[in-house]
C-alpha cells in the first residue's frame, strides 16, 4: 500500500517537476547530418563530422499489419495519423524512426513489388519524416507474417518462405533480389 501511495505522488508530481525546463517542441526544425558510414572498428559515424551516430527513436508501423488494420477498424485516417504521430514524436525530440517493412504486404509471392496502399502509406511516412529532418532506420524485409495478434492474410514471399528458408531455397533466395532490386528503385510518391 505504502508503495502504491508513493508511486501516486510521484506520479502527480512529474508534471510539475519538469515544468522549468525548456520543452523539446520550442526547438527548432532539425538539420539532416548528411549520409553516414562504418569505420574500421564498426562504429557508425556521419560522414561530414566524423562523429558516433547517435540518435533516438521508436519502432513504428502504421503503414502495415495490426497497427493498419486498427486505424481502418475505427475508421481513422492513416495519412493523418500518420502526421499527427510524426508532428507529436518530433515534439517530444525523437529524430529518429525504425521501421519495418512488412515486404509480406508489399510483394506477391515471387518477390515482385506490388503498388498498393501500404506502399503509398510508407512513401507518405517517409516524406513525412524528411520533412521533419528524422532519420529513418528501414529494415526493407521483415521476415514474418502481418497477422499478430490476428490470423495472418500476408501474400508476398514471406509468407510462403521461413526466415530459416530465405537463406537457403533458391526460389525464396531469387524473391528477395526481386524485391530488394524493386524497392530499392521504387520511387516516392511524394519526395520525387
Amino acid at each position: 500500500m505504502r508503495i502504491r501511495l508513493l508511486a501516486l505522488l510521484l506520479l502527480l508530481t512529474l508534471p510539475t517537476a519538469f515544468s522549468g525546463l525548456p520543452a523539446v517542441a520550442q526547438a527548432g526544425p532539425r538539420q539532416p547530418e548528411g549520409d553516414v558510414f562504418v569505420d574500421k572498428q564498426g562504429v557508425l559515424r556521419w560522414q561530414k563530422s566524423k562523429q558516433e551516430v547517435a540518435l533516438f527513436g521508436v519502432n513504428y508501423t502504421t503503414p502495415f499489419a495490426h497497427a493498419y488494420r486498427a486505424h481502418q477498424r475505427v475508421g481513422a485516417n492513416h495519412e493523418q495519423a500518420i502526421r499527427q504521430d510524426v508532428y507529436h514524436l518530433s515534439r517530444l525530440g525523437l529524430d529518429a524512426f525504425r521501421v519495418h517493412v512488412w515486404d509480406v504486404e508489399i510483394t506477391d509471392t515471387l518477390g515482385n513489388l506490388r503498388e498498393n496502399e501500404h506502399l503509398k502509406l510508407l512513401d507518405f511516412l517517409v516524406a513525412e519524416l524528411k520533412q521533419r529532418g528524422i532519420k529513418i532506420i528501414l529494415t526493407p524485409i521483415a521476415y514474418w507474417n502481418n497477422g499478430y495478434p490476428e490470423p495472418d492474410t500476408g501474400t508476398g514471399f514471406s509468407s510462403i518462405y521461413s526466415k530459416a528458408q530465405a537463406y537457403t531455397n533458391p526460389r525464396a533466395i531469387l524473391a528477395q533480389e526481386r524485391y530488394l532490386t524493386q524497392f530499392l528503385n521504387h520511387r516516392n510518391l511524394y519526395t520525387r
